[in-house]
């Protein structure tokens, strides 16, 4: 804590997006004043928090006369406190307003009932539901009184849209901000989520291994997720099989003949989560030869196409499709173009294997599309 010296002058402190004015004084008196980086609820005699344990809502009709009663106590005289008092609490009931500003802005907006509640410290069934141009996506539900007008709380208002992010099938909660708010039986729902056979909630883009997600139900007819959460973090809905869906990192082309004299195409896949059995399409192509190996943790798969059937496939760019045998599959980002195989170096198959140093050193003379490389010589 640090001490405030009130004397001839205005002296303002900033809590949460708005401003509370101390008015003139004729005397200078020492007021014991929390720090603002840390927590006002730290220290029993902050002189705003003490005023807010003692109104019903922010605009509570009895501010004034409870914050002039705070400040007689602290021996400030009756004039200065009536002033002192007037500011204070224009600024605790602009804080309303500001809340029901920062909830609806640029697209987004939340729909909540605390307005409708007449007492702040202990709000019951109290709920906040997010919306982007008007469509609601997730909600975040309270089955224990919250109360409202202490620091925790009031700064997760005051910082509304940045505390709370919502879209299809995704929730995320500062935990830094709204942690405790897990201990007040939060649910969490998500609107309008895609059509899943087994969904799960992944955990900070992550599978919920510390079974952080409890209580999942899936209504399909509804197109909602709602679950339970033992603290709060960044919250997506997938399907469970995605868990097993191949992780590509990077992906080389290469044109080649083979000993048979035949033109083909090397797509080598580096990644994760390939099965032994993974198999690699090109477009709609099958490879007729895939082989997997793993080094250095990652895995790498190699698929041969024959280049006159791709180019005979009516497109121009090809997707490159890696396939798990029970059927998860990703598809990579980047798409294979016809014309810049076309323009590649044909290889003898041979060479392609027998010098790895060269080519790491024809590797840097490739042209990349981010991890999409296509070797020259």
């Amino acid at each position: 804590m640090k001490k405030i010296l009130i004397s001839m002058a205005y002296s303002v402190f900033f809590l949460s997006g708005f401003f509370i004015v101390f008015g003139l004084l004729n005397n200078a008196q020492a007021i014991e004043q929390e720090n603002m980086e840390g927590s006002p609820d730290d220290n029993e005699n902050h002189f705003i928090w003490g005023i807010m344990s003692q109104l019903q809502t922010p605009d509570d009709s009895d501010c004034n006369a409870v914050a002039q009663t705070e400040l007689l106590s602290e021996g400030i005289a009756a004039g200065e406190a009536a002033i002192i008092a007037t500011e204070a609490c224009a600024g605790i009931a602009s804080m309303r307003t500001n809340m029901e500003s920062d909830m609806s802005s640029g697209g987004e907006g939340a729909e909540t009932n605390l307005w409708e509640a007449t007492d702040w410290h202990a709000v019951e069934n109290l709920y906040f539901e997010h919306s982007t141009n008007g469509v609601a996506d997730g909600r975040i539900a309270f089955s224990q009184p919250i109360d409202f007008m202490s620091y925790a709380f009031m700064n997760f208002m005051m910082n509304f849209r940045n505390n709370m992010q919502a879209s299809q099938g995704y929730i995320s909660l500062n935990a830094d901000t709204v942690g405790g708010f897990a201990d007040y039986g939060a649910t969490l729902t998500m609107y309008n989520v895609p059509e899943f056979d087994d969904p799960i909630i992944l955990v900070d883009g992550e599978e919920d291994a510390e079974g952080i997600v409890s209580n999942l139900v899936y209504n399909r007819e509804d197109n909602t997720l709602t679950f339970s959460a033992d603290h709060f973090s960044s919250f997506e809905a997938v399907e469970s099989s995605s868990l097993n869906a191949p992780d590509i990192k990077k992906i080389k082309v290469r044109k080649f003949i083979s000993s048979n004299g035949h033109k083909k195409v090397r797509v080598v896949v580096r990644g994760k989560k390939f099965d032994k059995d993974v198999e690699i399409k090109l477009g709609s192509r099958d490879s007729h030869k895939t082989r997997r190996d793993v080094k250095k943790g990652m895995d790498k798969v190699e698929a041969h196409f024959n280049l006159d059937d791709l180019l005979n496939s009516g497109h121009r760019k090809l997707t490159v499709h890696v396939i798990n045998p029970e059927g998860s599959t990703t598809d990579y980002s980047d798409k294979v173009d016809l014309k810049d195989i076309k323009a590649l170096k044909l290889w003898k198959y041979e060479k392609i294997y027998k010098d790895h140093e060269m080519n790491k050193r024809q590797s840097a003379l490739g042209f990349v599309n981010n991890n999409l490389e296509y070797y020259r010589p």
